[in-house]
This record gives C-alpha cells, structure tokens and sequence, in this order.
C-alpha cells in the first residue's frame, strides 16, 4: 500500500507565510518595543495549516484507494469500480480550481482538492480512470 500526504512545498508555503509575519513582528519588538504577544498569531496560524495540511492522505494499493480529506471524511472506493477522473469543470464557491473529481459505477462522485499533493499523486489518482474493469 502506498500512502500519500500532503507535499512538504504546501507546509513550505504557509511556513513562508507565517514566518514572514512573524518576524515582521519580531522587528517591531526589537526595534521599536511592540507587545510580544501578537507574535502568537502566525505561530498559532501555522499551527492550524499543519493541522489541516496533515488531514490530507490517499493511500492505495492494487484494489482499492482510499481518500481522506478534513472536511470530506474517509472515502473507500475499489479501482474496478471508478468510471472517470478529472478535474472540475466548475468548482464550487469554497472549492480549490484544481478540484478533481473522481465518478464511480455507483452513481456516487468524489471530489478532492489536490492542491496539496505532489504531481504523482494526481497523476496516479488520474490514471484511476484507466484501470481495468471486469467484464460484466
């Protein structure tokens, strides 16, 4: 089984953020003896991203893939029984633009910001589409 989580460049990206924040801050105590106390705030903002960054995973194997996302709970869904993988054609109003959409012979879609994941990731969720079916 292989299990995916999100790339180290998204925890980069809001480390970057915060960080820059935080000692923007930090200067302004230094220098002009600001509170120290406001420096909590990208720490604390930081602390959620990892959080929620650490919420993403898709883990799969040679039957099944199984999706986790923080506001989407746990999806199970057997390779055999995906119909097509692509991206959003209209994303919704809090949805990411690189929202992928995974259809399944149940009638049921899937949606997953892939945002976070490396490109082999989406390139291995992609190629779900691809998977051999059994004749019915």
């Amino acid at each position: 089984m292989r299990i995916h989580r999100a790339a180290p460049s998204a925890y980069a990206t809001f480390a970057t953020i915060s960080g820059t924040i935080a000692l923007l801050w930090g200067l302004a105590v230094w220098r002009a003896g600001a509170p120290w106390k406001p420096l909590l705030i990208p720490v604390g903002g930081f602390a959620l991203a990892a959080l929620w960054l650490s919420r993403f995973r898709v883990s799969m194997d040679e039957e099944r893939v199984e999706i986790r996302s923080p506001f989407g709970g746990r999806r199970s869904l057997s390779k055999q029984d995906v119909l097509s993988v692509e991206f959003a054609e209209s994303p919704g109003k809090l949805e990411s633009p690189a929202t992928l959409c995974i259809r399944t012979s149940e009638g049921t879609e899937v949606r997953l910001n892939v945002k976070v994941f490396a490109p082999h990731v989406i390139q291995d969720l992609l190629a779900l589409s691809k998977h051999p079916r059994k004749a019915a």
